[in-house]
């Protein structure tokens, strides 16, 4: 009996072979001290913010601490009923910018407002609860530098609330990622680690999707809509920020699979050009969506529900659970690889 797997599933093997070779000898990033940078970028930092005044401050100085200086913050307060003016106001710095607005309940809101308001040749997003490595910017200065891109990224260090580590995020090849790669896997780029071109984003457009249906895939949805406009994406293959793990309860998870399937219908059928057959893609996504589900299941220790979940997807795509499996443990070795390269 022989499986074709496909070109997917090729093309993760294949890019964990690459991996393999290269790690053996890609020099290590040292975070501290990194002094050298080949661009004159000038960056728009945005951090939206919702009441977080006790832990602001941190996420602030992580971005006052940069090597690379040629930097403004742009504070959009999201409606806050904290002290966090107060905290803004007392750090008395000319290049932090602070806005209010009444609260929208999403971040996208707060996030085009920091667009609108930038005045950078780049704008990155912060979360409030994140932090940077001190040579973050330096690091993508040089990255967009030397490559034409219109988004860069780079790898974050997932932690929980006790500060452990859990995992890693953001691991493409930079040759490979493409509008179709990027929709047939899933979004692995945090938002606290991305950077875009202003200049493109306002010629085409592109600002986060505001709507209530785009809750949680927001961001995925701008990344998708930069690919599809003809913008380049490159990743930095370094950890250089801290991700704060969200605290996702059942309600807010189910809310987020029900948007996600809102996102992967509106481009399969709205954005999506590289394939006429959409209703069999409408299927693949799909079954891709109910095993991710399966996976929560695991962690839930619902185990029948994983089995309904699963079966679910091999009756809409047979093949996906197989090129699933292979893409996870593409994502697992290179995580493992990276962490002790």
């Amino acid at each position: 009996m022989t499986f074709i797997l496909g070109d997917d599933t090729s093309h993760h093997l294949l890019s964990l072979y690459k991996l393999i070779s290269s790690c053996k000898d890609e020099p290590k990033i040292k975070h501290n001290g990194y002094i050298g940078h080949k661009s004159d970028s000038f960056f728009s930092v945005v951090i939206p913010t919702y009441n977080r005044a006790d832990i602001l401050p941190g996420t602030i100085k992580s971005v006052l601490d940069q090597t690379y200086q040629k930097f403004e913050i742009i504070i959009v307060d999201n409606g806050s009923t904290d002290n966090t003016f107060d905290v803004v106001k007392s750090l008395d710095d000319s290049r932090i910018r602070y806005f209010f607005q009444h609260g929208s309940g999403s971040p996208a809101s707060p996030r085009n407002k920091g667009i609108v308001e930038s005045h950078g040749d780049w704008v990155a997003f912060l979360d409030s609860d994140d932090h940077w490595h001190p040579e973050k910017l330096a690091q993508v200065a040089d990255a967009v530098a030397e490559q034409s891109c219109e988004l860069v990224s780079h790898y974050q260090q997932v932690q929980n609330s006790k500060g452990v580590n859990i995992s890693l995020m953001g691991f493409h090849n930079s040759s490979e990622i493409s509008y179709r790669s990027l929709l047939l896997t899933e979004n692995s780029f945090a938002t606290s680690s991305v950077a875009i071109n202003r200049k493109f984003a306002n010629r085409h457009s592109l600002l986060f999707n505001e709507a209530e249906n785009y809750f949680a895939v927001e961001d995925y949805d701008l990344w998708l809509r930069i690919l599809a406009s003809g913008g380049r994406a490159s990743v930095i293959p370094v950890v250089l920020g801290i991700n704060q793990e969200s605290e996702g309860h059942l309600g807010t998870l189910d809310l987020f699979f029900c948007n996600l399937a809102h996102l992967h219908n509106d481009h399969v059928w709205k954005i999506q050009q590289f394939t006429a057959s959409k209703k069999a893609l409408e299927k693949r996504l799909l079954a891709a969506l109910m095993l991710r589900r399966a996976m929560t299941e695991i962690r839930s220790n619902n185990y029948r529900q994983m089995l309904s979940e699963l079966f679910q997807a091999v009756m809409k795509s047979p093949l996906e659970p197989i090129r699933y499996m292979f893409y996870r443990i593409s994502q697992r070795m290179e995580s493992y690889l990276r962490r002790t390269s």
